[in-house]
């Protein structure tokens, strides 16, 4: 048997939509990585530049999956439902690893048997400026054995491939944004961990400030409201929601950013989407509920009160 054949096989997920040479891009990258035993599949997100087709042209070897409509990040599940590998890692198609990336992913999940989720450095290159989205110290940005953390960036990531079995997929509902810490809240209340390594670097071609903006800013605000229902204690989760009409301050930042109206449409959708919610809510162990509490209820006193 190869060598290639004795390592765990990880299976490379890819999401695109209307990147066809961006994606092409990567998949070439990726063949240059110096782990041997890798698949890669794509989900072309109902792209209307002729992705699908390219792709199957020049790599005929790679499995693609072509959806009817853009489904947003539940386009990752339809990958990961065909994904072989033991590890599986979720990759945006503008977001290059560097070549040694699923190397060492590889490496810390053999090592450690309950790392669940894999978070990595990202690389803005148009400034080649990391991208802090987790908010790192610099001495976390020098431990090669991993941060403990409650979620990772989905730019380009790495999941130990039986937990969807454990504890499900990417929450459909969420469409995008946010769904990295719906999944990461479960994984911890698995008993897995979830780490950020710092020396697993991935590039992300498109910089991240042109994709801040009101469409961010309302998935942002709305998934937080589901996100709410699903996971917080009711008692809470309604004190909250009945609070935000009375946040001047909140609001007033909406109306600066020119997203009042996004944010009351995020509130209503929040309110309309309780039936839904409840009926997946999970038991989430109460230190958990703390650490999300801390970070996710926009700085509300009643955080206390978990």
């Amino acid at each position: 048997m190869s060598i290639e054949h004795r390592l765990p096989l990880v299976s490379v997920n890819i999401l695109t939509w209307n990147r066809r040479d961006i994606v092409i891009e990567n998949i070439h990258a990726l063949k240059q990585q110096t782990y041997p035993n890798v698949e890669i599949i794509v989900v072309d997100n109902a792209s209307a530049d002729g992705t699908s087709e390219e792709i199957r042209r020049v790599f005929p070897e790679i499995f693609v999956i072509t959806m009817k409509r853009n489904v947003g990040i539940a386009g990752w599940n339809h990958g990961f439902r065909k994904a072989k590998g033991k590890y599986v890692v979720v990759l945006d198609d503008d977001a290059f690893l560097e070549k040694d990336a699923i190397e060492k992913m590889v490496q810390q999940f053999e090592k450690d048997r309950n790392l669940g989720a894999i978070g990595t450095k990202q690389i803005d290159v148009s400034t080649m400026q990391m991208f802090n989205w987790g908010s790192f110290s610099e001495e976390d940005n020098k431990n090669t054995e991993g941060v403990p953390h409650f979620t990772f960036n989905g730019q380009g990531a790495a999941i130990r491939t039986e937990l969807f079995g454990d504890i499900g997929y990417f929450d459909e509902d969420i469409f995008i944004y946010f769904h990295e810490v719906d999944f990461a809240i479960r994984v911890l209340n698995a008993g897995y961990k979830v780490k950020y390594f710092p020396n697993i670097v991935v590039y992300h071609d498109i910089p991240i400030s042109r994709q801040l903006g009101v469409v961010r800013y309302y998935y942002g605000m709305r998934n937080k409201y589901l996100f709410l229902w699903k996971y917080f204690p009711i008692w809470f989760a309604i004190l909250l929601m009945a609070k935000v009409p009375l946040k001047r301050r909140m609001w007033r930042r909406a109306f600066q950013r020119r997203a009042l109206l996004l944010h009351i449409k995020a509130y209503l959708c929040g309110i309309s989407k309780i039936p839904r919610q409840l009926s997946k809510r999970v038991a989430i162990k109460r230190e958990i509920i703390r650490i999300y509490g801390t970070r996710f209820v926009f700085g509300d006193p009643l955080r206390k009160l978990l």
